[in-house]
């Protein structure tokens, strides 16, 4: 479950479109301004937002529904 009306801020987790593509990552904004997207699984490698990608953030995650 995304939530369009949370800020996202360092630590939270974020769904977000990359290059047109979903993805679902660790929002990390240092001080300068730099936005990294952390994945959990440590088998990938995060993703520093440039201004050459198509990015926007669809929401913070606040809650995760599982079928069973």
């Amino acid at each position: 479950v995304v939530d369009r009306s949370i800020e996202p801020i360092t630590g939270k987790i974020v769904a977000a479109m990359v290059d047109g593509e979903a993805t679902v990552k660790r929002f990390r904004k240092d001080s300068s301004g730099k936005i990294t997207l952390l994945p959990e699984n440590k088998n990938y490698t995060p993703t520093v937002i440039s201004k050459n990608h198509s990015f926007e953030i669809a929401g913070v995650v606040v809650d995760v529904i599982r079928r069973l």
